[in-house]
């Protein structure tokens, strides 16, 4: 069994002993191919989704699937609720991948959710929502400015990769990839909400430098680095030998 980074640590052993086979971990994989798939299929412009800088009040968006705590909403929403009491310069909170028509795919006790939001001054001054599901660029591009993010046991993903590409700020504790984007540690929410802060108040006078830095970090990801072909090279050819 071939395990990916961000399952191995969870996983590896479980899937040794339940399959009584080996389970190596092998390198993480992202393509910004997809963003051009993506362009093809909506009939946009890659231009369309990059960074846009639309003032200093900032719409955040999340995007955990919320079908577990592995990667739901509340741990975003805390730490831009502790970010609104502090500076008010959240214009939106847009919390995604909530309303479904599909129960089967989503199903998230909104009713308890609700009792919780509803605690938050964000949400008492009518300045959150929660919303359905949507592709993240395109949403990004018509809707929102910075991207929250919270994980547990899930320290690599495909989102932060996505918008760090195009130039987008997310805000993210996924220690695997702390050079991308804009990282916090672990659950140290109040930690993530001085992060927001300063993306709010400094990321549109660094835009070049972001877009830069990710883009060389992300470079060893990519399927055309040859450090990665190699590894993978490697690994088809014990494969093969093994069997």
């Amino acid at each position: 069994i071939w395990c990916i980074p961000q399952m191995s640590n969870i996983n590896l052993d479980f899937w040794e002993i339940l399959y009584r086979c080996k389970c190596i971990e092998v390198p993480f994989v992202w393509s910004n191919n997809a963003i051009s798939l993506f362009c093809k299929a909506n009939n946009c412009n890659e231009e369309d989704l990059y960074y846009k800088n639309r003032g200093t009040e900032k719409n955040i968006a999340i995007f955990e699937p919320n079908i577990s705590i592995m990667k739901w909403a509340l741990p975003s929403v805390l730490l831009c609720e502790k970010s609104f009491r502090q500076n008010k310069k959240i214009k939106h909170l847009f919390i995604t991948n909530i309303n479904s028509s599909n129960t089967n795919i989503n199903d998230f006790n909104l009713k308890q959710f609700n009792k919780l939001l509803n605690t938050c001054e964000i949400v008492k001054e009518k300045k959150c929502s929660i919303e359905s599901r949507y592709t993240t660029l395109g949403f990004m591009s018509k809707h929102a400015d910075i991207a929250v993010s919270h994980q547990w046991g899930n320290p690599l993903n495909y989102l932060y990769f996505d918008l760090a590409w195009m130039g987008w700020p997310i805000i993210h504790n996924a220690h695997l990839c702390k050079d991308i984007g804009y990282y916090y540690d672990d659950f140290k929410l109040i930690s993530g909400s001085s992060i927001l802060d300063y993306v709010i108040n400094n990321h549109d006078k660094n835009l070049k430098d972001y877009l830069e830095k990710n883009r060389y970090y992300i470079d060893k990801y990519l399927p055309s680095n040859k450090m990665l072909q190699i590894h993978y090279r490697n690994l088809i050819i014990q494969l093969i030998s093994i069997t």
